[in-house]
Formats: C-alpha cells, structure tokens, sequence
C-alpha cells in the first residue's frame, strides 16, 4: 500500500474478512487452505466435497456446487 494513501473502512472489512474465493469470466481462483491460489477447476473432487461439507459460506458453498455440478461428482 502506497504511504500516502489511508486505510478506508472497505480496507478494513477486507482485512478482517478476507475473501474465500475471487471469480471472473474466466475463471474461480480460492484464496485459502490447501489450494490457495489455484483455479477451483484443478482442485480435487474430494477436498471440494470436504470443503462444501465444512463451509459456513452460502457463497462459497454455491460455488462448489455449481462446480461439482459441472464436473458432476458425488461424495465418495
């Protein structure tokens, strides 16, 4: 962050919060845990399937269904 620029209360809230996941047009990249930094498409079925089951996130957890429902796994 620049010296001159102030931290602003949407800074703060994205510091205290972070973002689980980050989507564009292009892709689904997770922020965290095991496979932080990576697209969500080269992510294992099954630590898609624990995360899911582990998530308090209504967002994250329509992300991982909608890309369970692509690759259209099921718990093992």
């Amino acid at each position: 962050m620049s010296p001159n620029r102030r931290i602003t209360i949407g800074d703060r809230g994205f510091h205290e919060r972070p973002p689980k996941f980050l989507e564009s047009q292009q892709k689904t990249t997770l922020c965290f845990g095991k496979y932080a930094g990576k697209d969500i498409k080269t992510v294992p079925d099954s630590y898609l399937w624990w995360l899911h089951s582990e998530t308090d996130d209504p967002a994250l957890a329509t992300v991982l269904d909608k890309e369970m429902s692509r690759r259209k796994t099921s718990p093992k």
